[in-house]
């Protein structure tokens, strides 16, 4: 089988130094909203609660959104007055509960993940993007009423420092709140129902995809160094029809191709667009390139992506996204 070396990532190697950096700059932010949950603490009858790993706005898992929420486990336990459940047993019930592919937890969700905890309020949290800055949304629900005891908004430096693309922001921007038809993406990864995926340099992604209709799918893989291409369809899977109910795995046995992680370490990020009718989205050129590469060159391609999107019924189209987080190996294991 041919091994195609797919670069996932390029980032800064100084990646380590920019999170520790932004995070002393953060920790004034954070001290702010553990203050602000400590002062719920009256409104909800206690002092135990559980902090949930910050998602993005739309439910998807963030890389900066755990490490926010971890930092503000630190700052909650430091302070000493509220008592903050171990991450081990709200994973355990994360995945009992069937909430952690997702990441949406509404109030109702959040009051019963409470109880099943012994915790008299769940903390959960948001954060978006604002270019150099990161705005993080915090509400403290009441695990007994479901009722929402605290809400806490702070803007503090970026947790890790990425190149900001416009081209991806085009892409990105494009969102179904309310999605008519689901589509799960997901990698063979094993992960807890809280964290994200991790893999190291060397090693191989697979990648897997269900959708509820039948439809055409197209992925888009952004890299912090501002990189942009189409992970699927490509130049080995071509065609990029999905049936409903069928996992589809990227890439497949015949595919003639793996995906292996390269350096340097950072973040990954992926889109994924399902549409019932067959438009492409993407010029389908196979002969300078295996994957499709988008550049400040060829911008015709967002930019033509956002009125063919509009063109489509409600109902005709879904979206869904993918972070993953690579790791440099620091040391030889045994």
């Amino acid at each position: 089988m041919t091994t195609l070396k797919h670069r996932l990532i390029l980032v800064s190697p100084i990646l380590v130094m920019a999170v520790m950096g932004a995070v002393a700059q953060g920790a004034g932010p954070i001290v702010k909203i553990a203050e602000k949950i400590e002062e719920s603490s009256s409104r909800v009858g206690g002092n135990v609660f559980a902090v949930l790993p910050f998602t993005y706005s739309d439910g998807i898992k963030s890389i900066e959104g755990a490490i926010v929420s971890e930092r503000l486990v630190e700052a909650l336990s430091t302070r000493g007055f509220v008592k903050v459940v171990e991450r081990s047993l709200l994973d355990k019930v994360l995945e009992e509960q069937k909430l952690g592919a997702s990441g949406l937890v509404d109030p109702s969700s959040a009051a019963r993940i409470g109880k099943l905890l012994g915790a008299r309020a769940i903390v959960t949290g948001t954060v978006t993007d604002q270019g150099e800055l990161l705005e993080v949304r915090v509400r403290v629900v009441n695990a007994e009423t479901a009722e929402i005891a605290a809400v806490v908004s702070e803007t503090m430096p970026r947790v890790i420092k990425t190149f900001i693309s416009p081209l991806w922001s085009e892409i990105n921007r494009i969102k179904k709140e309310t999605p008519s038809f689901n589509v799960r993406f997901w990698t063979d990864r094993a992960q807890s129902a809280t964290a994200v995926p991790r893999y190291r340099i060397g090693e191989t992604v697979t990648f897997f995809l269900e959708a509820e209709q039948d439809c055409y799918v197209t992925i888009f893989d952004f890299t912090s160094s501002g990189s942009i291409h189409v992970l699927f369809p490509n130049a080995f899977m071509r065609d990029n029809k999905i049936k409903s109910g069928r996992t589809y795995v990227i890439p497949d046995a015949q595919a003639g191709f793996k995906i292996r992680v390269s350096d340097p370490p950072g973040i990954e990020k992926l889109k994924l667009f399902a549409t019932t009718k067959d438009i492409p989205l993407f010029r389908q050129d196979y002969s300078q390139e295996k994957f499709r590469s988008i550049s400040a060159d060829n911008y015709a391609v967002t930019r033509d992506l956002v009125p063919v999107i509009d063109s489509l019924d409600d109902n005709a189209w879904a979206e869904a996204q993918l972070e993953l987080q690579i790791e440099q190996v620091l040391r030889s294991e045994p």
